[in-house]
């Protein structure tokens, strides 16, 4: 499904300029705000898979008439969830190919292993891990768990703040049913996660991205569970969920945000502490979980490798530009190449494969970063974690700043001295050759301090 793309920035100004404050998402338990974000980002972004029937919400009682006929439809569905012994790790999306051909976690594969295998459970929440984890949410599709008072609760305190929502006007019809459609998700999510949870039993839930996860926070804090977060890539000052403003605070108090959110290093602790999330948030340093092994400054053997690393959501950038290079650029260099390393989330690979010739290749999505920067004397991206990645490792970082799409994000690539920019029609292999390998003040250690497992309370 395609998304008209808009800046985040331009998202969060419109949302602030209609709820300067946040109180209109206040229940008895919880604040919406981000429920609410969800659904206008949605909205601004024409995200028509978002969006549910109109008026999804139904009385109780119909709703748990439907959830008894579902149940009883699908009461052959056994499953046993592993019960944890303390701590319960949460897996996503992402893999990593090693050079044995092991497929591993980059997330939670290592701090895994700092634990003993006695002490925690992890269960797999996309599919991506369903035959090695413990347990597979995806399993349970058509599992409809039993309606109980706090989910009953739940449901009618989400209807009282759409109401004040509905009766404040400040959303459109399609954007009140966007949101809507965004508060009956995470209720279906929120009881699947209370049911499971209250089985499974864990002191620490580890590994959730605190948003679009709302269902599982809410029923770990009312479960008393202890919930981390762990660092999946980019955090910056323009994302939609992180380092809100000032006036956000007394809302965000009763925000579903995670207990803590473990760090690569000390450089994305001073941006989240800008945050008045971060008053609720503790951000703990931990160093690079995704590398057993420091990556040292690397130079010598480079290849005329040219590394362009994507961001799910925007392949249409990317592939013009990628057009660009091999029509125009790459005829006029025959000894460099073009390697495109797609996002861990892409979803349609397909797309970039089409475009492969004799001087670029698109790698298989659970491809190692870190040996192709090795290899690579040119990263180009628009904004990416990658670009942090490429310290030390003697690759010069160029931002494509003017297509568009993101420009906030690579401005601030930009403006870090993290990468230079670069217009859509340079010749980016002539740019670098008249050019040094800087990028900015930033050193590795500032961004990646050595993996801390000392650092862990779990």
């Amino acid at each position: 499904m395609a998304y008209r793309p808009i800046d985040f920035n331009i998202i969060q100004q419109e949302f602030e300029s209609r709820f300067p404050n946040g109180q209109l998402f206040e229940g008895k338990n919880f604040n919406y705000i981000k429920l609410v974000q969800h659904g206008l980002s949605y909205a601004m972004t024409d995200a028509e898979d978002k969006l549910l029937k109109k008026n999804p919400f139904s009385p109780w009682w119909m709703f748990r008439l439907k959830s008894w006929i579902n149940r009883k439809r699908n009461r052959d569905l056994k499953f046993v969830p592993q019960k944890s012994e303390g701590i319960l790790f949460l897996e996503g999306r992402r893999k990593l190919k090693l050079p044995t051909g092991e497929e591993i976690s980059p997330i939670t594969h290592l701090i895994r292993e700092t634990v003993l295998s006695t002490e925690y459970s992890w269960w797999d929440t996309t599919g991506a891990f369903e035959k090695e984890a413990d347990f597979s949410v995806k399993t349970l599709s058509n599992w409809f768990p039993t309606t109980n008072e706090i989910q009953k609760e739940i449901y009618f305190e989400l209807m009282g703040v759409l109401s004040k929502l509905k009766k404040s006007r400040k959303l459109s019809d399609i954007e009140f049913r966007y949101v809507e459609s965004a508060f009956y998700v995470f209720f279906k999510s929120f009881r699947r996660w209370h049911s499971l949870l209250a089985i499974a039993a864990p002191k620490t839930i580890v590994g959730i991205t605190h948003y679009h996860n709302e269902g599982c926070l809410a029923a770990s804090k009312l479960l008393g569970i202890k919930t981390v977060e762990l660092q999946h890539g980019l955090i910056s000052k323009h994302d939609l969920y992180y380092v809100y403003p000032a006036q956000y605070r007394d809302a965000l108090s009763k925000g579903m945000f995670p207990n803590e959110i473990w760090l690569f290093g000390d450089f994305w602790k001073k941006i989240l502490e800008q945050g008045s999330e971060a008053e609720f948030m503790k951000s703990v340093v931990i160093g690079n979980f995704t590398s057993d092994s420091p990556i040292q400054s690397i130079g010598g053997l480079k290849e005329n490798r040219i590394l362009l690393c994507t961001q799910k959501n925007l392949s249409e950038p990317y592939i013009r530009w990628i057009r660009f290079m091999r029509d125009s650029v790459l005829p006029n260099h025959p000894d460099w190449k073009l390697i495109v390393k797609l996002h861990p989330l892409e979803s349609d690979p397909m797309k970039y494969m089409k475009e492969e010739g004799n001087h670029l290749e698109v790698l298989p999505i659970a491809s190692s970063l870190n040996e192709e920067l090795k290899r690579a004397k040119i990263q180009v991206s628009i904004y990416s974690t990658t670009f942090y990645d490429a310290l030390g490792m003697h690759v010069k970082n160029y931002a494509l700043n003017e297509t568009g799409f993101s420009i906030d994000y690579a401005n601030e690539m930009v403006e870090r001295g993290i990468a230079e920019a670069l217009h859509e029609k340079d010749d980016v292999i002539a740019k670098f050759e008249k050019s040094s390998y800087i990028n900015g003040n930033l050193t590795r250690k500032d961004v990646f301090a050595d993996f801390q497992p000392r650092m862990m309370n779990f």
